[in-house]
């Protein structure tokens, strides 16, 4: 009963997420207008958006572990796993890189995370 108590909620979950992240950003938007903040606000917009790609970026490593796990590792031993929600998934494959376990794959999204470094 754990098990699907715990699906559901993750799906009411991710279904919140979905419909009121637009509204938390204009929130957010028209609050900084009306408090004459917008242009501070807009000057730190850059780094609001990438705390969300960072937030974001560990969810799918935590989603995709088992996928990436199979297709980006090329070792089970001494590698080190996707799965661990405090990682990115840029800090996964690069970690693997430097062990040399990562699958072409895996050096293809190497290539494409260090493309615009």
């Amino acid at each position: 009963m754990k098990k699907i108590k715990s699906i559901f909620i993750y799906i009411i979950a991710t279904i919140i997420i979905v419909l009121t992240s637009p509204l938390g950003f204009l929130y957010t938007a028209i609050k900084n207008i009306f408090t004459f903040r917008f242009l501070t606000w807009l000057t730190q917009i850059q780094s609001y958006f990438m705390v969300l790609v960072i937030a974001l970026d560990q969810y799918a490593n935590v989603m995709m572990r088992d996928l990436f796990n199979d297709t980006m590792l090329k070792k089970k031993t001494k590698t080190y796993p996707f799965g661990n929600p405090d990682d990115t998934i840029g800090f996964v494959v690069r970690k693997n890189s430097k062990k040399d376990n990562l699958t072409l794959f895996g050096k293809f999204l190497l290539l494409i995370i260090d493309h615009k470094k």
